[in-house]
């Protein structure tokens, strides 16, 4: 996964793609449990203390809390009940209303709690919109402090420690070959950014 973030590749295309083109309407749809989001979108944002993390292009509104939109290509013909009626899908009703699996495989709920760490933020609207029924769930998730110290953050340390630095350094190594920098600089100045960017 690493090699794909500097390159900018999307993965799958058709399901990014319809996805990506049913967030707007989802986003304007009026619904009286949606908090309409003044913030618009960033396209990337993070904490000075962390900047090797970042999230990805959710919307936000900081005096609020964030919005996470899924349009699931493989459900986008289903009614939200059909879909939750799924065992193998991320969606659940209980008691009525819809939520998002804490333990599902998808891993939107460590997504969802990633970026409410790194923004700062309390709570996150997750919107289901299903395009060709026209049918929208959003269940708020509360920030876990519990789940991401004890669970997230070390498995992201562990990654970017592991995988995505040594992949950087490699591009930086390969970049500054032709500069006046050398190898064991380019090292040590990393390791040094990564002990002062630790939570």
């Amino acid at each position: 996964m690493a090699p794909m973030i500097p390159n900018g590749d999307p993965g799958p295309a058709t399901p990014t793609l319809v996805g990506k083109t049913q967030e707007s309407p989802a986003k304007l749809r009026p619904e009286d449990e949606i908090i309409v989001v003044r913030g618009g979108n960033i396209s990337f944002q993070a904490r000075s203390q962390s900047l090797w993390k970042g999230v990805n292009d959710p919307s936000t509104d900081c005096k609020y809390g964030l919005l996470e939109i899924k349009c699931p290509f493989s459900k986008r013909g289903e009614a939200l009940n059909q879909a939750a009626a799924e065992p193998n899908f991320y969606l659940e009703k209980v008691g009525g209303k819809f939520y998002l699996k804490k333990e599902h495989t998808c891993g939107y709920s460590a997504q969802v709690q990633g970026q409410l760490a790194l923004t700062g933020l309390k709570w996150c609207d997750f919107c289901i919109y299903l395009s060709d029924s026209n049918e929208m769930c959003v269940d708020r998730i509360y920030f876990d402090t519990h789940y991401w110290k004890n669970k997230l953050l070390p498995k992201l340390s562990q990654f970017y420690l592991q995988h995505a630095l040594k992949y950087l350094v490699g591009r930086a190594r390969l970049v500054n070959s032709c500069s006046h920098g050398t190898e064991d600089t380019i090292l040590v100045n990393s390791i040094k950014t990564v002990q002062q960017v630790r939570l």
